[in-house]
């Protein structure tokens, strides 16, 4: 019997990572680690979805010509401020399925997904995002918000930030994931929105850390 597909914009790359994550080799502590990474970016791959999805109503009858959005693409980059990128195949699989079915989606022009650091380390960051144009960052970004926990991330106390020098908009406050604290950051603009997952760290830990992880991802040219 066939499984019933999830409704948009969630992809169905969640189940996909939870149902068979690849073996880890190793000692059993590390093999619970690995379970636990899957869990922790299922998670991402949920915003993802929400990152992808947001915003699409305030485009339909915006007709002016956004020169930011022309010029403006997420990345995901080797190294994310000082943190390798993980690599675990059942992760990466999951996370380049959710990718590839953002970016069929209407205005999409590129997308960022990436898992950083390491968990035994108490140190993981994960970033999502999807560059498309946004005519109101600002009636972007609730959206966005509202859809993480539509996918099981409650978050509170977001709060406004600076949004730093690429500009927008953009809020941070703190999160449970797989029973670990997490700091938040989202942002939007009128070129894409994402959100930034720092593990084991407080929001205002997230907020510092903001500026160099969202200028590592978002690039214009």
């Amino acid at each position: 019997m066939s499984q019933p597909s999830q409704p948009h914009p969630y992809p169905p790359a969640a189940p996909y990572l939870t149902e068979h994550p690849a073996p880890v080799q190793g000692p059993a502590h590390r093999r619970r680690g690995g379970g636990r990474l899957v869990v922790i970016v299922t998670a991402a791959v949920v915003l993802l979805g929400a990152a992808g999805g947001t915003g699409a109503y305030l485009l339909r009858k915006h007709t002016a010509k956004n020169t930011v959005a022309a010029h403006t693409r997420l990345v995901a980059p080797q190294t994310l401020d000082g943190r390798p990128r993980v690599t675990q195949p059942s992760i990466q699989a999951g996370l380049d399925m959710a990718v590839a079915q953002v970016k069929e989606q209407k205005g999409v022009t590129s997308v960022v997904a990436g898992a950083y650091g390491d968990l035994a380390k108490q140190d993981l960051v994960i970033v999502v995002g999807a560059a498309r144009a946004i005519s109101d960052p600002g009636r972007a970004l609730d959206p966005l918000i509202a859809g993480m926990g539509a996918g099981g991330v409650q978050v509170t106390g977001m709060t406004s930030i600076d949004p730093g020098p690429l500009g927008g908009v953009a809020k941070c406050g703190a999160a449970t994931v797989a029973g670990t604290a997490v700091g938040v950051c989202a942002w939007a603009d009128r070129a894409s929105t994402g959100t930034i997952m720092v593990y084991f760290k407080t929001p205002a830990d997230a907020k510092a850390g903001f500026p160099r992880i969202r200028g590592a991802v978002e690039q214009r040219t």
